[in-house]
């Protein structure tokens, strides 16, 4: 077996890193778009206070999503895991290898 050096120096000094995901509203399509745009527009001319939210879970326009898509058995959203997977992907590392 092949030890790479991040899986060595891991052993040694644990490697976290904090990390975000940005989503783009653009994913839902054109009624997200139109939503996100008529909602910020609204908030900025003074007609609510928060933005109208019918596309979306939560209003999107100056908001922040605290977590996207379901909760795994893990406790990390999925798209929290996609990180740790890509990581695993990117650098070659064996699928248990830990990603923190």
């Amino acid at each position: 077996m092949v030890i790479t050096q991040l899986e060595f120096i891991s052993n040694l000094i644990p490697i976290y890193y904090p990390y975000q995901t940005y989503q783009a509203a653009s994913g839902a399509g054109q009624p997200g778009m139109d939503e996100l745009v008529d909602g910020t527009l609204s908030v900025l001319n003074g007609e609510r206070d928060v933005a109208e939210n019918k596309i979306f879970a939560h209003p999107l326009p100056f908001n922040v999503i605290p977590h996207i898509d379901k909760f795994q058995e893990n406790g990390y959203t999925k798209e929290e895991m996609k990180v740790t997977w890509e990581t695993r992907k990117i650098c070659g590392l064996a699928d248990d290898f830990p990603v923190r």
